[in-house]
């Protein structure tokens, strides 16, 4: 009969055998608690791909036997985990106990949740010796902490920092702990529900999830909230931060206030937060979103794909990279090439685009400039579709204008003095010309259209003095020849 349930339970493992709806007897076993005497006979029947039991504790051979009912399954590392309730007579207080045996022997070791534990002893026959496991004590009757409404209602109340924890161990329980004002449901392959493990105020919910900090929260499997008032939310997750969150899968949140979201994300600063895949923000209220992204300084953002952001306010996006002295720099790079863009001064804007830069300043994207790629020049928008109101100019007033500009040498009072420039002061080019928007600046584009207005009016009155220097030559040619005539008549007289 070994042999059956043993076949049965690994086909069914294996995914060998279809579930069934209908009941269907496995046999009969025995195992003795030991260290005790008593030896437990269940009979197990599967029901839909459940195993449930049902049989009797003998109490070391006594003529009182106690019901025993649960259930067993397969845990994922291939043994078999058992869940059962002793009761030691009709509407007495049930214990629990669980057990964890192998497949091949169907032994193990045991706990209960009142303590005691041992070897979980397959036997075909009676005890081996021991004292008789004490039977559990308490009422029948449901303790008035706990009411059941007629509408189906369940209120369980308790005394804070009263009483011990309901169960130890491993199984499949739902447990509310009134002396911390905890609760859990779920399943435990570890003692991940213990005493130590539990907090104040804490909720645990799903496959070994452990929500140890005082009003922390757990959700998933094997995730932890280790944090004051910190929430772990997944698969493996690590919320060890006062007030973190650590959602996804391998995420881990142990800044202070830290979130961490997505896969392999890590929020290791204070404030901090890592979003996406293997990213990282380790700097103080930093952020770091994409994948493999780093946002190491403090305030300092990286965002994209390898992105790296290591000084303080900087930000990185894209295949770029802030050294650790450059302070509240940008940069951004594209990925036409498999190196980083560095921006390593302080307060510098870096960027790298191939396809080009360009700069829209209205809604229609009718107005601004642009860097074509490949380029090392500013082009403004000049698109005679994009303009009205144009009016002639007179070549000559323009230069008017320019004679009387003055154009002197000068610093910026924000660069050194040894760096010179050359031009007017934006003041006189407005006062001058009335171009551009503010007094204080000169558009690129008003300073080439001056220039080419004066250019062309030189060029006119270049060409009107080239003609008149023309006619001059001529009429001085005509009277170069008149007198040659008359100095040979004379000669001949």
């Amino acid at each position: 009969m070994k042999r059956i349930i043993v076949m049965a339970l690994g086909c069914l493992w294996l995914g060998f055998l279809p579930m069934r709806a209908e009941a269907q007897p496995l046999g009969s076993f025995r195992w003795q608690l030991q260290p005790f005497c008593n030896v437990v006979t269940l009979t197990v029947t599967e029901v839909g791909g459940i195993y449930r039991l049902e049989g009797t504790d003998d109490r070391c051979a006594a003529s009182a036997k106690s019901s025993v009912i649960g259930t067993a399954f397969m845990n994922p590392d291939g043994t078999i985990g058992i869940g059962l309730n002793v009761v030691a007579a009709p509407g007495g207080v049930a214990s629990p106990l669980s057990a964890v045996i192998a497949l091949s022997t169907l032994s193990g070791e045991w706990q209960s949740g009142t303590g005691d534990s041992g070897n979980f002893t397959h036997t075909p026959g009676t005890g081996t010796g021991g004292v008789p496991r004490p039977l559990p004590t308490g009422s029948s009757s449901i303790p008035t902490v706990i009411r059941l409404q007629e509408d189906g209602g369940l209120v369980a109340g308790g005394t804070l920092n009263s009483g011990d924890i309901p169960a130890s161990g491993l199984g499949t329980r739902m447990m509310w702990h009134p002396r911390k004002a905890a609760f859990r449901a779920g399943h435990l392959t570890i003692p991940a529900w213990d005493e130590a493990n539990v907090g104040l105020y804490s909720t645990a919910f799903g496959l070994n999830t452990v929500a140890a900090g005082t009003a922390s929260v757990a959700f998933g499997e094997e995730s932890l909230a280790s944090g004051v008032r910190s929430a772990s939310f997944g698969f493996n997750t690590r919320a060890s931060g006062e007030n973190s969150a650590a959602f996804g899968d391998f995420t881990i949140a142990s800044g202070i206030g830290a979130v961490a979201y997505g896969r392999n994300s890590q929020a290791i600063g204070a404030l901090s937060h890592a979003a996406g895949n293997n990213t990282v923000a380790s700097g103080f209220a930093s952020t770091a979103m994409g994948s493999s992204t780093q946002a190491i300084g403090a305030y300092s953002i990286a965002a994209g794909a390898n992105a790296v952001a290591r000084a303080t306010g900087s930000v990185a996006i894209g295949n770029a990279e802030v050294a650790t002295d450059a302070t509240g720099s940008f940069a951004f790079g594209d990925y036409s090439t498999g190196v980083r863009i560095l921006a390593d001064i302080p307060g510098q804007f870096k960027v790298r685009a191939s396809g080009g830069v360009r700069f829209a300043t209205n809604p229609t994207e009718t107005a601004g400039v642009q860097l074509v790629g490949g380029s090392s020049q500013w082009a403004q928008l000049s698109d005679v579709h994009s303009k009205h109101l144009f009016r002639d100019l007179a070549g000559e007033h323009v230069l008017g204008k320019i004679a009387a500009l003055r154009i002197a040498e000068w610093s910026y009072k924000a660069q050194d003095s040894s760096i010179r420039h050359m031009g007017p002061t934006a003041q006189d080019f407005h006062a001058a010309f009335g171009l551009g928007e503010d007094e204080r600046y000169i558009g690129s584009l008003d300073a080439d259209g001056v220039a080419l207005a004066g250019v062309k009016a030189l060029e006119e009155r270049t060409r009107a003095l080239a003609e008149r220097n023309d006619r001059l030559e001529r009429e001085n040619d005509d009277l170069r020849a008149r007198l040659a005539r008359l100095e040979s008549r004379l000669e001949k007289r």
